[in-house]
């Protein structure tokens, strides 16, 4: 028991920004029925306390996943025939390009088999930019929102030479977008400020209370503690957004789990290696970069395909039994959206969601509508329906 105790504990002193490689006996087995042979396959009660541990710190059994129904053995007895893989890898999932082999081979003078792990290096791949996303909780702000009321303003007077409504709009865009970029990362680094004061204030007053452990000191302490964890739950709060996480519970998660999960995601998303055109595999990334250009090159080129074009115009040539609209539908359908309309399918969108390439998300459409309404409005009522054109941005995927 004293052996699953130091086992299960690792989980308190993980670091929050590191990888896991954990292999040894742990004494049980995840799937008695894969993971064994002969006498009682019964599932340990201690295995609760390693799964738990395992979606914590996302750590997966590395063999297992490499070889999901093969059934290999790393302990044996004699008689009567007992088998059980009681030893294997856990390993961090964003690890897993990492390892090269996993294997159980045999040992000498134990009644266990050895098991090893390769890991080929991958280095890190730096990010490039990437896609920028409004922070929805600036509508909340009411200091924003009275600098972009007012900025809008003189962005207007400043274009007030443009008569392309189209133009218009897309230098409006892009002024909003700059303006709260360089907005968030004010408020960014006075929050970091902010929380590394704290820690300090917190840091010291744990030190008084275990000098001078005193009604007043612990209760100082809490209100600064309060505070801290205010301060990390805003940080949560991004990374639940940012990681995507779809769904979850105050407090069934902590900190770790969702940061963790924003890293991990990070890392999945990135191609790392790649089989080139001449079949070779590489992790170069300027040659990935290459290689990934040059199949989606290929891939969306145009094509002389004359038998898909025959096929195509032969379609189109007989209609006959396809349904059209009236007249009068057809006319409903060709008249100007309403400024109301416009707005109407806005609010049925998914909310933290972006209607467009620009990053500006549902709420702020809806927030800032009765400000900028009208000039998305003029941008596809007068150029849109009059010239059958989009505006730059909204041309673009």
């Amino acid at each position: 028991m004293c052996r699953a105790k130091r086992i299960f504990s690792i989980h308190t002193c993980v670091a929050l920004d590191c990888s896991i490689v954990l292999g040894r006996d742990f004494n049980i087995t995840f799937d008695p029925e894969l993971d064994g042979s002969g006498g009682i396959k019964k599932k340990k009660e201690s295995v609760k306390n390693l799964e738990d541990i395992c979606s914590e710190q996302d750590l997966v059994d590395i063999w297992h996943i490499r070889n999901p129904t093969e059934r290999r053995f790393t302990w044996r007895q004699k008689s009567p025939i007992i088998q059980r893989r009681l030893d294997f890898w856990l390993v961090s999932d964003t690890l897993q390009e990492h390892v090269e082999t996993v294997d159980i081979i045999p040992s000498t003078k134990s009644d266990h088999s050895a098991i090893t792990l390769a890991l080929n290096g991958i280095d890190e791949s730096k990010g490039g930019p990437s896609f920028w996303k409004y922070n929805s909780t600036l509508v909340n702000d009411n200091e924003y929102c009275q600098f972009l009321n007012g900025n809008f303003k003189m962005w207007l007077k400043e274009f007030k030479e443009v008569i392309d409504k189209r133009v218009l709009w897309d230098l409006l865009k892009y002024k909003i977008r700059l303006f709260t970029i360089d907005y968030s990362k004010i408020k960014a680094r006075s929050r970091r400020a902010n929380l590394i004061k704290v820690e300090g204030k917190l840091r010291r007053c744990k030190e008084k209370c275990d000098a001078e452990p005193s009604i007043q000191n612990v209760e100082e302490l809490e209100r600064i503690q309060a505070n801290y964890d205010e301060l990390y739950d805003y940080i949560t709060q991004g990374a639940i957004i940012r990681s995507r996480a779809t769904w979850y519970e105050k407090g069934e998660k902590n900190n770790k789990y969702f940061m963790n999960l924003e890293k991990s995601n990070k890392k999945k998303s990135c191609v790392r290696k790649i089989f080139t055109s001449d079949e070779t595999l590489t992790i170069n990334p300027k040659t990935i970069l290459s290689e990934l250009e040059l199949f989606y090159s290929n891939l969306y080129k145009t094509k002389n395909d004359e038998e898909s074009e025959r096929k195509l115009f032969s379609l189109l040539d007989d209609l006959s039994g396809v349904p059209t609209l009236s007249e009068e539908l057809r006319a409903i359908c060709e008249e100007k959206i309403t400024y109301s309309e416009y707005f109407s399918v806005l609010q049925s969108f998914q909310k933290n969601k972006t209607p467009g390439n620009d990053g500006l998300t549902v709420e702020f459409y809806s927030a800032f509508w009765p400000l900028i309404g009208k000039y998305l409005v003029d941008c596809i009522n007068n150029y849109v329906y009059e010239f059958g054109e989009l505006s730059n941005t909204q041309n673009k995927l």
